[in-house]
């Protein structure tokens, strides 16, 4: 079992290269800027050179898709990318290794994207062990409950990874402070309701979502993805949040 070197302070796992970079960043007064790219798409040669020019290109954080079959969260871009990478073969290990490769180059916070079948596939600890050894720092699991996260957040915790928390816009006031207590890393904001991919402008309640988000009694800062495909809309979302996550149009 790996051994921890990491702690615990305030609800936050202290030495993760995330929370130290979201700090270095709230404290210069700068948003983050987080690239989705699926990994192993097209092949896993290729995208090893996409996440390095993603890093070169000035990503805070490199978010790597574990390609699944039934990526329910995602729109079509994300889901013809997840389809290249599995008919090129690509496995969770590849893309775990595609991690380890990005780790030997570069301390960019690193966080997987994968469906809960494959984590529950392998099991909570030894999924969390694996992507930790191989120099990830945070886990987004867009199909698991707020209610049955806990076998996965702890085995998280055991191995200095950070589980991030989804929001979605239309739950209630009670159901937002309720999965923003405690988050650690950053909150992942969805913004806007239904699947990823590219939109010709932000969701018209954006503005009110986040300030409820705001309200609620969360220290961490605040990410907005899903169909944010310009640069306008970016820095439009980035007004509202702490920073912006950008999949399907790169």
């Amino acid at each position: 079992m790996m051994v921890q070197k990491n702690a615990r302070i305030n609800g936050a796992v202290t030495g993760n290269r995330l929370n130290a970079a979201l700090e270095r960043l709230a404290q210069k007064n700068e948003k983050a800027l987080a690239v989705f790219l699926m990994g192993g798409d097209p092949d896993p040669a290729s995208c090893e050179e996409l996440l390095q020019a993603a890093v070169e290109g000035g990503a805070d954080i490199v978010e790597i898709g574990i390609p699944f079959s039934d990526p329910l969260a995602d729109g079509p871009v994300i889901q013809n990318a997840a389809g290249r990478a599995l008919a090129a073969g690509v496995t969770p290990s590849a893309v775990l290794e595609l991690v380890r490769g990005l780790r030997r180059r570069s301390a960019v916070p690193i966080a997987l994207l994968v469906y809960y079948n494959t984590v529950f596939h392998y099991g909570h600890h030894r999924f969390a062990a694996s992507a930790a050894q191989c120099g990830a720092d945070a886990l987004i699991v867009p199909d698991l409950p707020f209610e049955e996260k806990d076998p996965l957040e702890e085995a998280c915790r055991a191995h200095g990874l950070v589980l991030i928390r989804i929001l979605a816009p239309g739950g209630s006031r009670a159901r937002i402070q309720q999965i923003a207590a405690d988050a650690d890393g950053f909150l992942y904001c969805v913004s806007r309701p239904g699947v990823t991919g590219v939109r010709e402008g932000l969701y018209e309640g954006l503005q009110d979502f986040i300030g409820e988000v705001r309200r609620s009694s969360t220290t961490r800062p605040l990410l907005l993805g899903f169909g944010i495909s310009t640069p306008q809309q970016a820095q439009q979302a980035a007004s509202l949040g702490d920073g912006v996550i950008v999949g399907s149009a790169l």
